[in-house]
């Protein structure tokens, strides 16, 4: 009966708006309130109604996983009302379009995965600003483009009826009565086109450390959307950023007739590469689309070697509708050589202080290539120079070593200990001319050669002798075609004041003899006279020694009795004329 005279209470609030006359208005009044008497319940038309909508981005990539915002508003309204019971009336009116105990959820669909469950929601009244429910979303590797709708499952409890128990004109309890609802709705999910990139080759030239060379890498399309005006950016990642190596790809060298980069149309429409720096390089690679391969060529320096130098790279391009977009990177790892080295393996001396002598270096090419064209250079500071600083010495391949001889020099003042001496070589490399860095060997000096003389020499003074002095070799090396001559002065004169000595191996002594005459009033005690060894040392040059000290000794003359030649004479003359006397 109750839903009989509730399409009756319609109808007749339908015709009274017709404008029919108001008789018959009178008429389905009076049948109206016999109805409400009848039945004694409520009428309600309307409630909650959910209206949903994405708030901030709806578009994904194939294999992306992020998260979207969906919005829930409660719009619904109260069409019509008539309850007689003037508090069931109110609890009606102010709870007919309250859904209550709200949850919501995405449902998946092919391609679309929903990661989070139904969120709770609780009471949402009619007219209530939008509510935002996060859900997290799963895009298929393999999804493809275009828009999907996604169900949102809302449920909640809707008032269906309430009962009032009085007791003494009390109102003693209210029960409710509910029914379950179930609404779905959808949103629209965007599965753009989508950029994949791997790399198929990369290939290297002339790269080892501190020099310029080229990457080139050969990049492949393995999406779904169509690169324009696509710049390869290419970016050098310190060892410590844990690109595992099983995901660097391996590298080949680049043949020598590599183009020197592409020429970049003339467009304004270009991506930015984003700021350059040191270890960040750009190559414009034109279109790409799904399925074919670009080659991008990088001309970079590093400074740094090792087995798998990590990069990334990634494209940045605008996409068929203009929008400018960015690739995931991709990483592969470049084996780069340590930079042009050499080594001194040995190294062998014959400077003595206060002479020239040789030194001979064997130099070693410890680097990966051929050092063409090699010169050998030294660079001394005192007490040494080098009188030859720099050698030729001609192709040396890896690995191999030459000999090469210096001519240096050590002052007088050097000790006898090690000094540093650096070496480098300049070669050519391509059209190149590189040099390696300095390395640093030690050059022994030995002592400064030096010559003993000892002597027993005593002359009279008045008196010219032929004094004898022993001249010893006390240095570390022989010398030829010696000589000594012997400082002359005061109170001596010498006629032969040299004597030729020959050769005179370390430790070897020999006899110099001069002819010295001393003054008669010379006073008597021991001279000390300067010699001095000319010698030809072990370049064939003459040298000097420093002067050592001779003792010649001074004795007093012997006396004599005035007139005692004299005597003598006559007594030989008598002698003589006695003895032809005797023959006559």
């Amino acid at each position: 009966m109750g839903m009989f005279y509730r399409k009756l209470f319609k109808s007749v609030v339908a015709f009274a708006t017709t404008g029919e006359t108001m008789r018959m208005w009178k008429i389905s009044l009076i049948i109206l309130i016999l109805a409400i008497q009848i039945t004694a319940g409520a009428y309600i038309e309307g409630g909650p109604e959910f209206r949903v909508s994405v708030a901030g981005s709806n578009h994904f990539s194939p294999g992306d996983e992020g998260y979207i915002t969906v919005t829930l508003q409660n719009i619904g309204i109260l069409d019509t009302l008539f309850e007689p019971n003037p508090a069931k009336f109110a609890i009606f009116k102010n709870m007919s379009t309250t859904a209550f105990e709200v949850k919501a959820g995405l449902n998946g669909v092919d391609g679309i995965s929903i990661k989070s469950p139904p969120q709770i929601i609780g009471i949402v009244p009619s007219g209530t600003p939008p509510i935002p429910v996060t859900f997290r979303i799963q895009i298929d590797e393999n999804a493809q483009p275009g828009e999907y709708q996604i169900p949102v499952k809302i449920t909640y409890k809707k008032l269906r009826d309430v009962v009032l128990f009085y007791q003494d004109s009390y109102l003693i309890e209210t029960k409710y009565y509910w029914d379950d609802k179930v609404e779905t709705l959808y949103i629209p999910v965007v599965i753009e086109k989508k950029l994949d990139i791997s790399i198929k080759e990369v290939k290297t030239r002339d790269i080892f450390e501190g020099h310029e060379g080229w990457i080139e890498v050969s990049i492949l399309n393995t999406g779904s959307e169509t690169a324009r005006n696509a710049v390869a950016v290419l970016n050098q990642l310190s060892q410590s950023q844990g690109i595992q190596s099983s995901g660097l790809t391996s590298v080949t060298q680049i043949p020598s007739g590599l183009p020197q980069g592409l020429a970049i149309p003339q467009t304004s429409q270009i991506p930015s590469a984003g700021k350059q720096s040191g270890n960040q390089m750009s190559a414009f690679v034109g279109d790409l689309a799904p399925g074919e391969t670009a080659i991008a060529r990088f001309k970079v320096k590093l400074e740094t070697s090792g087995d798998q130098i990590p990069f990334g790279l990634r494209l940045k391009y605008f996409d068929e509708s203009g929008k400018e977009k960015e690739s995931k990177t991709v990483y592969f790892g470049i084996k780069v050589d340590k930079g042009p080295e050499i080594s001194i393996s040995s190294v062998k001396s014959d400077v003595y202080s206060g002479s020239e002598g040789v030194v001979k270096i064997t130099v070693r090419n410890t680097w990966s290539r051929t050092m063409k064209d090699a010169v050998v250079s030294i660079s001394t500071s005192p007490p040494l120079s080098a009188l030859t600083s720099s050698v030729y010495t001609g192709d040396i391949p890896a690995g191999d070593s030459k000999v090469v001889d210096f001519k240096i020099k050590a002052s007088d003042d050097a000790q006898p200990t090690t000094y540093p001496v650096e070496a480098k070589v300049k070669f050519t490399y391509g059209n190149e001319t590189l040099t390696t860095d300095p390395v640093t060997f030690g050059v022994e000096v030995g002592r400064k050669m030096e010559f003993s003389a000892s002597s027993n020499a005593e002359i009279e003074a008045g008196k010219e002798s032929v004094v004898k002095v022993e001249v010893k070799n006390t240095g570390a090396y022989p010398v030829r075609d010696a000589s000594a001559r012997l400082t002359v002065v005061d109170p001596f004169t010498s006629t032969d004041d040299t004597a030729f000595l020959g050769d005179l191996a370390p430790g070897e002594s020999k006899i110099a003899s001069f002819k010295l005459k001393v003054d008669s009033d010379a006073i008597p005690k021991v001279y000390a006279l300067n010699l001095e060894v000319k010698y030809r040392d072990a370049q064939n040059k003459w040298v000097i020694s420093d002067p050592v000290k001779v003792p010649v000794k001074v004795v007093e003359g012997k006396r004599r009795v005035p007139g005692f030649e004299a005597v003598g004479a006559l007594t030989g003359i008598t002698v003589v004329l006695i003895l032809l006397r005797r023959k006559a």
